[in-house]
């Protein structure tokens, strides 16, 4: 069987998931990440939940996805769950929609 990914893919992947995880901290709790390292923030984000939203129509990228959401909850205790989309600007128009309303956290 042909391996999907290499192992240097593999790890390259893990630590962009790791990444889009510290940017979404920042991004979503500045007062918070402000003059924190990524150890404090993924300390800090330890057993909450994150929600990819994320294109859901192509079965490798949804096992990436999962996979990535498995090295997360193991290595850092953060539950990533995807959010299947169809239509990305679905998630974009969501998003500015919740920000007009007032919601700038959850």
């Amino acid at each position: 069987m042909i391996p999907l990914f290499t192992r240097h893919t593999l790890l390259t992947l893990g630590r962009l998931a790791s990444l889009v995880i510290y940017i979404m901290l920042l991004v979503t709790r500045p007062a918070l990440a402000a003059d924190r390292d990524f150890a404090a923030i993924t300390d800090a984000a330890r057993g909450q939940t994150v929600y990819f939203n994320a294109w859901g129509g192509d079965d490798k990228i949804n096992d990436y996805i999962a996979w990535a959401g498995d090295e997360v909850a193991q290595r850092h205790g953060i539950t990533l769950k995807h959010v299947k989309l169809t239509d990305t600007s679905a998630a974009v128009s969501r998003i500015l929609a919740e920000q007009a309303a007032g919601r700038n956290s959850g």
